[in-house]
């Protein structure tokens, strides 16, 4: 995404809020700032599967 896309949504605190609800063992966790940029592009266009929506994402550049 520009720099114009990001400022629409505005979510650089997020990770810093979620911060204590991540655990630092194991394997890596999902960015929950890329999550909830995913759920909202799977929001705007009405894409309900969450399999559907990651494939989406995989294959169109425009979303990244």
């Amino acid at each position: 995404m520009g720099a114009r896309h990001r400022s629409l949504v505005d979510l650089s605190d997020i990770r810093a809020h979620l911060r204590p609800f991540y655990s630092e063992m194991g394997r890596p966790s999902i960015d929950p700032e890329l999550m909830i940029r995913i759920l909202l592009i799977g929001y705007c266009f009405g894409i309900r599967s969450e399999r559907r929506l990651c494939e989406e994402v995989h294959l169109n550049l425009a979303y990244r």
